[in-house]
């Protein structure tokens, strides 16, 4: 486990460079519509939105490309979190799949798979583009990044990280698992992970507690308050509760932990470890 003494800041320009730029591709899905509103300035004021997605979804096994980059409406929506109210969202999928999943966020082409359809038994990992409608992206993650608003965007309940990032034109980044089956359903997977560089805070007044692999508190090990830790991976679980890793097998909740992305000008050089 390895602690740093300083906090790290991601200026919005680094924000907004992370991502490449897409094409719109056809096979969007529209949800219902709720307008998106701005102060006088042109900033982003609100409401805070959610996005949900399925990010762990079975197919039926020979599915081809094309068929994945049309992202069923079930699979996909944006909602105000105040109350809960659905808003416009569109999104489409990559025609590429990755075998491991930071090889989707970083776009790795080493990663590619070879096969042209999704095989039986194998997991695969693909980018979905999504967009809010009435959102400007770009400026949302500007408005909030300054901030000029208190309005705020989660993924599944959870914070934006690195692929949550906008691109050129204007969706946000997911990544999501795609795997083969002959009785296609619902992964019953409990915890899923997202590549995440950067920092977490301990923000409770008392030491934050840790967690294994699976979610369980860990008794004898606690982390100090207003201390900060190199993270790398996010771990969602299926009931909306967020974790960050902290050494190889522990984890701090989000309630207990504020999370900073690493800017690409940080020059701390120590690694996470035990």
């Amino acid at each position: 486990m390895k602690k740093i003494t300083k906090s790290l800041l991601i200026s919005a320009t680094v924000l907004l460079s992370l991502a490449p730029a897409a094409t719109l591709a056809t096979g969007a899905t529209t949800a219902h519509a709720e307008d998106v509103y701005y102060d006088k300035a042109g900033h982003f004021e609100g409401p805070s939105i959610n996005v949900t997605y399925n990010n762990d979804v079975q197919v039926q096994s020979g599915t081809g490309m094309y068929a994945l980059t049309k992202i069923n409406a079930s699979d996909l929506g944006a909602t105000s979190i105040s109350d809960n109210q659905s808003i416009g969202a569109t999104g489409y999928g990559d025609n590429k799949l990755y075998t491991t999943r930071e090889g989707a966020t970083y776009m790795r082409t080493a990663d590619l798979t070879k096969d042209t359809s999704v095989q039986k038994d194998t997991t695969y990992y693909q980018r979905v583009y999504l967009k809010v409608n009435g959102l400007d992206t770009n400026n949302a993650l500007l408005s909030m990044q300054i901030p000029y608003s208190p309005a705020k965007i989660t993924f599944n309940g959870a914070e934006m990280n690195y692929t949550n990032y906008a691109n050129g034109n204007g969706y946000f980044i997911i990544v999501r698992a795609v795997s083969g089956s002959d009785t296609p359903g619902q992964s019953s997977s409990n915890f899923y992970d997202i590549p995440t560089k950067g920092t977490v805070k301990v923000t409770s007044s008392t030491p934050a507690r840790l967690y294994d692999e699976k979610g369980n508190a860990i008794g004898t090990r606690a982390l100090g308050p207003n201390t900060n830790w190199f993270t790398d991976t996010q771990r969602v679980a299926r009931d909306g509760q967020v974790f960050y890793r902290v050494s190889t097998s522990e984890y701090v909740a989000e309630k207990d932990a504020g999370f900073i992305p690493a800017a690409q000008t940080n020059t701390a050089t120590s690694a996470l470890a035990d």
